[in-house]
């Protein structure tokens, strides 16, 4: 009928669109599914072989592995927030079960097809450090982990980055859990690794289980019919199939004991780290680091290691001395210190003055002796010493940059083993005491430009290291006795506020030619500096050790004296003028240095005036006094005003003889801070003069600054 006709079509309508349905519908897959699709599909692809671009692109393999991780870590991560379970969920169960680590470590040391090892490496480094908590310990986990920190550790064409970045992670983890470092030492015969099959160590819910019948049977992969959620890895190559045998340990860490000589031991990280420690930027900084994190480990096993049986310390004193020597001669007038030889010394600098401050043990001690017989005594002695003249050059320019890279023990030590270890008042006998010093102390008035600013540069670098050994050995000791104050000055505050005034007013019409509005702008500025910079300094002087006979700012305004000192030595004027003997070498070679200004070039001035400019700022009445306070000094004692002042006269009397002296001078001042400036009519001379006259005038108002600024702190 009509009826029965209409029934069967929509009956068969029906059936049509409940199959459709069904096609259309989304089909839900769990976390375990989805990456034992994903698994699938990586391994057809490596079954295959076909390594061509197309075959790539299709098969979406770097999209599968990412999504391997990525189910792995989610599935971990929401177990602990809902759960907080100790138990390995279902996807990192299967991802240990199939031994799959073993596969992306064999992937990453093959690099097949070309740039997945770059993917596999980052993949694994995020795998380890974001899983909640640490898989490290499993035997199918840190066994091929540690297999290919081997092969990669001297692979040339390995990716720097990604593979320092995965050592760091490792390292990361050790930190958090040092009785994991057993499982990264390696043990062989006579310099081949053991070949018995591995026991395999499967951690769950913290107890070891050992199942010692597990090998790596070669064509598996092959088989068609092995089922893809229990076959085993792709297999190594023959001659990778040789394992290394381990003994479950004693207890949480394994201990090397002496054994025979045949059998070796080696910790592979550190091998790992050590061929990426010169590579430059942030490979370079990843791999030192780690080594540093590696030598803080309090573990018995790795210290007896790295005493006994490690070769790290060699190494890396050895790398220093070839980077050292790789140094490039800096020839002309300011060379470029700019280069990857000099960039890759001051990095290895940095990391050995890691280590040599790092907590006292007897590999630190080691290394730090054989830090000082062989850097200082073997490289930077000789260079420093030597007589070829561009030669020495280089050197003490490497010396400053050297300076400025290491720090707590070696700069000391280094400061020590350059200026010595003085502390008592400075001797005429003791110039001959040692010699790195006393030849320093000489190249600052060097006929040489080159040598004799490079020496500048370097006591500039010292002098604003805020470092209490070199500040004492240069000068602070030679005040301490205060034989160039005055014996007769007045104590009180008005007569203290009057030579500041006076002395204030001194240098800043020391140069009378200087413009008014142009000095009084440029004083106000100065003046902010000095306030700045003196704060700066007394933060960083505030952690030295208290010296009675060298009072601070603080403790001299306490005494109501406005931070100055005013009563010397009672000593006869000649006995004190013998025996300060102008503050010692290093400031009689300054001020020798000052009194040439309007003879040497203007680059070279810069360096002379920042130096004593940064000594201006330390806060030690005994030291602000000298340098700038010239009322309250003994008479006959030469200071930075007496030169300024004989500078001054010079200036004067060379004024009538240049024709157009204002004019030029006043372009001088123009020209003063171009790159390179010129002077219209002026000769190589009078060029250098003019630039002398408009630095000095600067000076003046900056010593000016800077001592108002002592008075109002």
């Amino acid at each position: 009928s009509d009826w029965e006709g209409k029934m069967s079509w929509w009956g068969t309508a029906g059936s049509l669109l409940s199959q459709v349905g069904e096609v259309l519908a989304p089909t839900v897959k769990t976390p375990l599914e989805s990456f034992k699709n994903s698994w699938r599909c990586v391994r057809h692809f490596y079954i295959d072989q076909e390594y061509d671009v197309e075959s790539f692109q299709f098969s979406g393999l770097p999209e599968h592995l990412v999504s391997m991780i990525t189910i792995l870590l989610e599935e971990e991560r929401e177990a602990k927030r809902n759960s907080g379970t100790e138990y390995f969920q279902p996807c990192l169960e299967f991802f240990m079960s199939n031994r799959i680590m073993e596969t992306f470590c064999y992937l990453a040391e093959k690099d097949t097809p070309k740039g997945i090892r770059k993917l596999l490496l980052s993949l694994l480094s995020q795998m380890l450090s974001d899983m909640p908590r640490s898989i490290l310990p499993n035997m199918s986990i840190h066994r091929p982990v540690r297999h290919l920190l081997m092969s990669l550790s001297n692979n040339p064409n390995v990716e720097k980055s990604e593979f320092t970045t995965f050592l760091s992670v490792i390292v990361n983890l050790l930190k958090k859990d040092p009785s994991l470092i057993g499982f990264f030492f390696e043990y062989s015969k006579s310099g081949k690794p053991n070949s018995n099959t591995p026991a395999q160590l499967l951690v769950v819910e913290g107890h070891f289980n050992a199942d010692n019948n597990h090998s790596l049977p070669p064509g598996v992969l092959q088989s068609p019919n092995v089922s893809l959620e229990n076959a085993n890895p792709i297999p190594l190559s023959p001659e990778k199939v040789h394992q290394n045998s381990i003994t479950p340990p004693q207890t949480s860490t394994p201990q090397i004991e002496a054994e025979e000589e045949s059998v070796t031991v080696d910790f592979v990280l550190l091998p790992a780290l050590l061929a990426h420690a010169k590579a430059e930027g942030n490979a370079g900084d990843y791999a030192r680091d780690a080594i540093v994190t590696i030598l803080q480990f309090d573990e018995p096993v790795l210290q007896n290691y790295l005493s006994t049986r490690s070769a790290l310390m060699e190494e890396v004193i050895g790398d220093l001395m070839r980077l050292h020597r790789n140094l490039p001669v800096l020839k002309g007038e300011n060379p470029s210190l700019e280069s990857k030889y000099l960039t890759s010394y001051v990095n290895y600098l940095k990391f050995c003055s890691s280590i040599v401050s790092l907590e006292k043990t007897d590999f630190v001690q080691k290394f730090s002796d054989e830090i000082e017989e062989v850097f200082c005594h073997t490289l930077i002695s000789p260079s420093i010493l030597e007589l070829d003249e561009e030669l020495a050059t280089s050197a003490t320019l490497y010396l400053s940059e050297a300076f400025q890279s290491v720090e707590g023990k070696l700069l000391k030590f280094l400061s020590q083993f350059v200026l010595g270890d003085f502390e008592d008042l400075e001797t005429r006998d003791e110039e001959g005491e040692h010699l790195i010093r006393s030849k320093l102390v000489d190249r600052i008035n060097s006929n040489n430009e080159n040598l004799s600013v490079a020496t500048l540069k370097l006591f500039d670098t010292l002098v604003k290291l805020s470092n209490r050994t070199v500040m004492y050995n240069l000068i602070l000791r030679n005040l301490r006795p205060r034989l160039h104050l005055n014996p007769k000055n007045s104590s009180t505050q008005e007569a203290v506020l009057d030579s500041i005034q006076t002395d204030i007013a001194s240098f800043l019409t020391l140069f009378p030619e200087t413009e008014t509005i142009h000095s009084a702008s440029s004083y106000n500025a100065y003046l902010l500096d000095a306030q700045s910079l003196i704060s700066t300094k007394r933060k960083e002087c505030s952690s030295w050790t208290t010296d009675p006979s060298l009072p601070t700012h603080d403790d001299a305004k306490s005494s109501n004296t406005n931070g100055l000192p005013s009563i010397g030595s009672t000593v006869s004027d000649s006995e004190a003028l013998e025996k300060f003997g102008e503050g010692g070498s290093f400031m009689r070679s300054l001020l020798k240095r000052l009194g040439t200004m309007l003879e040497r070039p203007l680059s070279s001035n810069l360096v002379l005036t920042g130096l004593l400019s940064s000594l201006c700022h330390y806060p030690f009445p005994y030291l602000y006094s000298f340098l700038l306070n010239k009322c309250t000094l003994r008479p006959g004692i030469k200071t930075i005003w007496d030169i300024l002042e004989e500078l001054s006269q010079r200036v004067r009397e060379k004024s009538d003889t240049i024709p157009n002296y204002r004019q030029k001078l006043t372009q001088a001042r123009t020209e003063f801070v171009q790159e390179n400036p010129k002077v219209q009519e002026c000769d190589e001379a009078e060029l250098k003069f003019f630039l002398g006259v408009v630095l000095l005038e600067e000076f003046s108002k900056e010593l000016a600054g800077t001592l108002a600024s002592w008075a109002s702190q």
